[in-house]
């Protein structure tokens, strides 16, 4: 991960929820989800200019708070626009 991503993954950590949420949100449709053994899974359908392109962003399956999975799904949404050039 470069100094910049570091960094930006380090400024989520004070972020509330609701706000790691909307700015997923300018990503693409989120969704934060629990499972029965009481871990937590995020996703992010995201927007895309092309027809007949679609793919999502999502977290690991096991994380242990909503925050850590949408903090995890929102760095992994930063890294993939940056390897593809996008300005993040």
């Amino acid at each position: 991960m470069s100094n910049e991503l570091t960094e930006f993954a380090i400024q989520l950590n004070d972020k509330p929820l609701e706000e790691l949420l909307l700015m997923m949100a300018k990503h693409g449709k989120p969704r934060v989800s629990q499972f029965k053994n009481g871990k937590w899974f995020s996703v992010v359908e995201m927007h895309v200019a092309s027809a007949g392109v679609s793919f999502d962003v999502q977290s690991d399956f096991d994380c242990p708070t909503p925050s850590a999975a949408a903090k995890q799904c929102l760095t992994r949404i930063m890294e993939t626009l940056s390897k593809y050039g996008v300005k993040v």
